[in-house]
């Protein structure tokens, strides 16, 4: 199949890894992991930017159909004095806006994986399981 092609070809494989590495997109266990923030703790924002349509990172694709709505909720609630986060969970100013900085991040992150994936004709999954599959190869090695 297509994944253990790609997995033979060494080349693309460590093209593949370096996207990885230069984006900072990781696993930590079986934690996707961004800017070495565990994506999945940022369900609770994203349940609120997405208006309550995407809860969890379960599904990427489901997250990116609702990326615009997303991105636009991100920036609406970063233009506010005090960040609703902020004022129900008691947490600083400083930190609901990191966490909302994070969560932007995050959505582009994957948003332009997606499309780096597309360019080796790949799908999201595809491209996130050739990577575990390389990490998996790489422990066993060790």
């Amino acid at each position: 199949n297509k994944i253990s092609k790609i997995i033979k070809d060494k080349k693309l494989l460590k093209e593949i890894e370096e996207y990885f590495i230069k984006n900072e997109i990781d696993f930590y266990f079986s934690y996707m992991t961004i800017k070495k923030n565990i994506i999945s703790e940022y369900g609770y924002l994203l349940n609120y930017v997405s208006n309550g349509k995407v809860e969890t990172f379960d599904d990427l694709d489901k997250v990116l159909e609702n990326k615009e709505v997303i991105l636009k909720n991100i920036d609406d609630e970063l233009s506010k004095k005090v960040l609703r986060e902020e004022a129900n969970l008691n947490i600083s100013n400083e930190s609901a806006r990191t966490n909302m900085e994070d969560l932007k991040t995050i959505i582009l992150t994957i948003s332009n994986l997606k499309e780096y994936a597309k360019t080796l004709n790949l799908s999201l999954d595809e491209i996130l399981e050739i990577y575990k599959n390389k990490e998996i190869k790489n422990e066993t090695k060790n």
